[in-house]
């Protein structure tokens, strides 16, 4: 069966990042809710931890593709039921796209656009520039070599920011999930077959992908992810807005 198959390989790419609304590029006001930002809760709960998995491949499954696909198949119900505890926890997906919501509406558009060029850049590290120390009869030349760079501390979950989420979500996960039956695989031509088997060796590496991404988030709206922030060259107006936005966080 041809035609309305799915390809869990060949998926349309996304126009857009889903998980975040348009941009503001401007603020005027530092009048700010808090109501959907929850960047106070910096661990999990006991009672939250996530769901294990009990349902592993045994080495004899890999035989075969066809095995690889009935074992998900068997177990669908389990895995989907574990991707609605990663979406519905507290502190889970739907935690995170909002506060990915709030944080690109309502924080300072040039801070928002240095953060995106660091996580582009795998660059993590806050720091300043200092001179080195001199004799005083003796000024140093104006040289990089007479200066030295002091690193504050490291920004956290930065990916956060340039990771579509709804993608991981539904197009590596969900979609193929609720489409896979036996009816369609009994279907299948030998390289659909073959693109099933290898999206169902690869549905825990899926899903470990969405925690740690969860992960992240916790980590990236946090005080002290904020508190690095302020440390960072923007101009004195987004400073500012900053400012405003970590001190009622942290009175609320």
């Amino acid at each position: 069966m041809k035609g309305n198959v799915f390809n869990p390989l060949k998926t349309p790419r996304h126009q857009s990042q889903d998980h975040c609304p348009p941009k503001k590029h401007s603020h005027t006001h530092t009048e700010i809710s808090l109501e959907t930002l929850e960047i106070l809760l910096t661990s999990l709960p006991d009672d939250e931890a996530p769901l294990t998995d009990s349902t592993q491949l045994s080495s004899s499954a890999k035989e075969s593709q066809r095995k690889y696909i009935e074992h998900v198949i068997e177990h669908k119900q389990h895995y989907l039921k574990r991707l609605q505890h990663l979406l519905k926890r507290k502190r889970g997906v739907e935690w995170l796209y909002r506060n990915l919501s709030y944080f690109q509406t309502q924080f300072p558009w040039e801070l928002i656009s240095l953060l995106e060029n660091m996580a582009h850049q795998s660059a993590s590290e806050v720091s300043y520039i200092t001179p080195l120390a001199t004799s005083e009869h003796q000024p140093p030349p104006l040289s990089v070599n007479n200066y030295s760079q002091v690193i504050i501390g490291e920004l956290e979950g930065l990916r956060v920011l340039t990771t579509n989420i709804r993608r991981l979500i539904f197009n590596n996960l969900e979609t193929p999930l609720q489409q896979l039956t036996a009816e369609l695989i009994n279907h299948c031509t030998a390289e659909e077959l073959s693109h099933w088997s290898n999206w169902c060796e690869d549905i825990e590496s899926h899903i470990r992908e969405i925690e740690e991404l969860v992960q992240d988030g916790q980590k990236f709206f946090s005080i002290r992810n904020f508190r690095l922030m302020e440390q960072l060259p923007i101009s004195k107006r987004s400073a500012s807005t900053l400012k405003a936005i970590i001190d009622k966080a942290s009175t609320s």
